[in-house]
């Protein structure tokens, strides 16, 4: 499952910029210096810094980032269960196809005609795929 971790990276970059503008910063100021310092902020990295120390933020800073958190925990969970689904199909269609930016879901979706009923079926479940 190599290609897992950039399915998820992209998926914790999907989280609305909203959860940023709702008080992230105000209420996780603490917990991002001392947990995240080293984290260039945009796309989500910030709130994914934080998730990824869910276990050690304070409790003000949890109480904002639970609901993101939760978001994550679905979009990780589905993430996981299409590349389940489509592990096969991205080794045999698109495995020249550099994982990063949707381009391994770009390239399945270009497929669609050759890609696996339950890949074809995963990947129309995922929110904003048009599928």
């Amino acid at each position: 499952m190599r290609k897992l971790p950039a399915l998820l990276l992209a998926a914790a970059m999907a989280i609305p910029a909203t959860a940023q503008s709702q008080g992230l910063f105000e209420a996780c100021g603490t917990d991002i210096e001392e947990l995240c310092a080293n984290v260039e902020p945009g796309e989500g990295r910030i709130s994914a810094c934080l998730y990824a120390h869910n276990n050690v933020l304070s409790d003000q800073c949890h109480a904002v980032t639970e609901p993101v958190a939760l978001l994550l925990e679905r979009v990780f969970d589905r993430m996981q269960a299409t590349y389940a689904a489509c592990g096969e199909d991205i080794a045999e269609v698109c495995a020249d196809i550099a994982p990063g930016g949707g381009r391994v879901l770009q390239c399945l979706k270009a497929n669609g005609e050759t890609i696996s009923v339950g890949c074809a079926a995963a990947i129309s479940s995922l929110p904003g795929t048009g599928g």
